[in-house]
């Protein structure tokens, strides 16, 4: 079965960029933690970007899974404290998000190589 994959814009609150940044950034010195996180929530990439624009920073979030609503609901009842801190962070600095139309998501088939 394929990995489903969605694309999140998200407009940060004015002021909180930089701590989000911050924390995002930091996320590389946590490799253990971050491991334990995706495998709990089954996702098999997450990539975040930031875009700033005359209306405000938006972070633009890119996943994938095998099942992104199982994804989800591991993420919200989590107890591990990177997604405790996760999660306040989220609630203290994200406005808004909105799903972005996925186009074409393209991959190479293994069994061609």
């Amino acid at each position: 079965m394929a990995d489903q994959v969605q694309c999140l814009r998200i407009k940060l609150r004015p002021g909180t960029t930089d701590r989000m940044v911050s924390f995002l950034r930091g996320l590389r010195d946590r490799p253990a933690e971050v491991q334990a996180s995706l495998a709990l929530e089954g996702m098999t990439r997450e990539s975040l970007f930031l875009e700033r624009t005359e209306q405000g920073d938006y972070l633009v979030f890119y996943s994938r899974a095998v099942d992104l609503a199982r994804a989800a609901a591991a993420f919200q009842t989590s107890q591990l404290p990177l997604d405790q801190e996760t999660m306040r962070l989220i609630a203290e600095t994200w406005e808004s998000a909105v799903p972005l139309e996925l186009i074409v998501d393209l991959e190479p088939d293994p069994a061609s190589h």
